[in-house]
């Protein structure tokens, strides 16, 4: 029996991951937040654009954005900001993206990057944000240690289906 389990957690290795050509790009990383356009592609956020707030599977609220990025493959770290007047609105955890990498100009594309939005006051101040002029502000890290930031300013909508989940919670 000790001998199968052996042979089992040894077939269970997880493979090393194949380096991408641009594991040590030349140059500096940088990157652009955005957001779906009508057809479902890809547009950068202009400043003052409505971007909606949602509530996530597991109840919490969020502003979801798309990130592009330049040099910055293979990445380490993905963390999202949120403020609202100066005061920040979201709360620091892992961020879980879809990284669509294109290996020949090491640009990828991370969908599912979410600010998600402080509800310890009983969703209040979340609830609260339709219309506000929300500061976002985006950091991707590759493995080399070299930081990408990237900011939008944007304005926060709300539609009826999150404000009926609202007037339920608060």
């Amino acid at each position: 029996m000790r001998r199968i389990c052996l042979v089992l957690l040894a077939a269970c290795k997880t493979p090393e991951p194949t380096p991408l050509p641009c594991e040590s790009p030349a140059d500096p990383p940088s990157c652009e937040i955005g957001w779906y356009d009508d057809q479902g592609g890809y547009v950068a956020l202009v400043d003052g654009q409505d971007l909606p707030v949602w509530f996530g599977l597991q109840g919490g609220m969020h502003i979801e954005m798309i990130v592009h990025d330049q040099s910055v493959t293979p990445v380490v770290r993905v963390s999202a900001i949120a403020t609202d007047g100066g005061d920040r609105i979201s709360i620091d955890g892992p961020i879980d993206t879809v990284t669509d990498a294109t290996e020949p100009t090491c640009a990828a594309e991370h969908t599912g990057v979410r600010a998600v939005l402080d509800t310890s006051d009983g969703f209040v101040r979340a609830c609260g944000l339709d219309g506000h002029t929300v500061d976002l502000e985006v950091t991707i890290e590759r493995q080399d240690g070299e930081v990408a930031t990237c900011t939008a300013q944007v304005t926060a909508t709300i539609d009826d289906f999150v404000a009926d989940q609202c007037s339920n919670m608060i």
